[in-house]
């Protein structure tokens, strides 16, 4: 009757610490039980549960060895009172596991497409590709314990990497002790992506390294036809200012619809006193890389028009504005290009179209790449 009290405030889970995600090593399996428990209790497995160094670890994380009763009733030992709360027991502890590991996997090399990555944090930005890279790979390492790969996780924007067309291979190392994760991602939207990899070791504790590796496919310019905007026709992306106003200027910048060279097209319009209009957004340049800013425009502003770059002022860097030469006033829609080179040393940068004095300046259709 004491003994039936006393497993009424036992609960007992078993569990194989390892999955079938991955093809996983049948030798890094490891079967544990986990017991909650308020009271010291009695437990007895069936007759046929392989025993081998049984172990437990304490409430302060020690693991002992666990003094257990093999019987044609079965396997029972009862519960050591500094394992009260909660324990993991390992009935068959497998030769190649090593107690006590409190170190997560690390990670040694981690690559995006041809581009190597520093493993400096949780999370790497590798910046933007013009095209989904064609592969992610991470190379991880374990001192004492082999990887747990059959508990292992990619996920692509929060989503499986099956969800893209994509796929995940593991190449591990006879020990165990050493993994390449290979991730061809599929086929990703436009967009900002993060990829989250979490890889456990084959512990039962499972410590777990965690990493991503943030990078964009989105354009250089977002709404570049100037096709999405507010209410206020405002295009979405943007920023309309004037600088160097003074009490006499007046401007109006929007979004004129179906004044476009296709659709709608962003006009800039000064009305009088000191003029210079700009329209800009923030993009997501590469210091030291040299561009191609294009696009269409047509003009009958006083001053012209044109298209420029800026990074702005950090620490002792001084900002960096360069302006294109001066866009010819013209009455049809007429390309232009111009090449510009993102100063080394800034961490980010605006663009803009521009236009000066009284009259209008159009622009539409605009593109931003790196010259090959």
């Amino acid at each position: 009757m004491k003994r039936l009290a006393a497993l009424a405030f036992c609960l007992i889970a078993l569990t194989v610490l390892a999955s079938s995600s991955w093809p996983a090593p049948a030798e890094y399996q490891v079967r544990t039980i986990a017991i909650s428990s308020t009271v010291r209790c009695e437990v007895t497995l069936r007759p046929d549960r392989a025993v081998n160094e049984p172990t437990y670890v304490t409430a302060d994380g020690e693991w002992k060895r666990l003094e257990v009763e093999k019987a044609a009733a079965g396997t029972s030992f009862l519960l050591p009172g500094d394992a009260a709360g909660f324990t993991i027991i390992l009935l068959d502890r497998p030769n190649w596991l090593a107690l006590p590991d409190t170190e997560a996997p690390v990670l040694k090399a981690a690559t995006i497409g041809d581009m190597a990555l520093s493993p400096n944090g949780a999370t790497m930005d590798a910046g933007h590709f013009f095209e989904t890279p064609s592969r992610l790979v991470f190379t991880v390492a374990d001192k004492l314990n082999p990887i747990n790969s059959g508990a292992l996780t990619v996920l692509i924007d929060g989503r499986q990497v099956s969800a893209y067309g994509g796929k995940v291979k593991i190449d591990q190392s006879a020990d165990g002790k050493h993994a390449d994760i290979t991730v061809t991602p599929g086929e990703l939207p436009k967009q900002d992506h993060t990829v989250s990899v979490v890889v456990p070791d084959a512990t039962p504790r499972r410590s777990t390294l965690r990493l991503g590796v943030a990078f964009s496919t989105a354009p250089l310019v977002a709404n570049a036809g100037f096709e999405q905007a507010n209410a206020s026709l405002v295009a979405s992306g943007w920023r309309y200012a004037a600088w160097g106003v003074k009490e006499d200027t007046k401007w109006k910048t929007i979004v004129a619809k179906g004044e476009g060279r296709t659709g709608s097209a962003v006009k800039m319009t000064g009305i009088g006193g000191s003029l210079y209009l700009i329209v800009g957004q923030q993009s997501k340049l590469v210091a030291g890389q040299t561009y191609i800013f294009s696009g269409w425009y047509r003009s009958e502003a006083e001053g012209g028009c044109g298209v420029s770059l800026c990074g702005p002022v950090e620490g002792d860097l001084k900002q960096q504005y360069v302006e294109s030469p001066k866009l010819e006033n013209v009455a049809e829609w007429t390309p232009f290009s111009w090449e510009v080179t993102a100063e080394a040393g800034h961490t980010s940068f605006e663009v803009f179209v521009w236009s000066k004095g009284k009259g209008v300046s159009w622009f539409d259709d605009l593109q931003l790449m790196p010259k090959e």
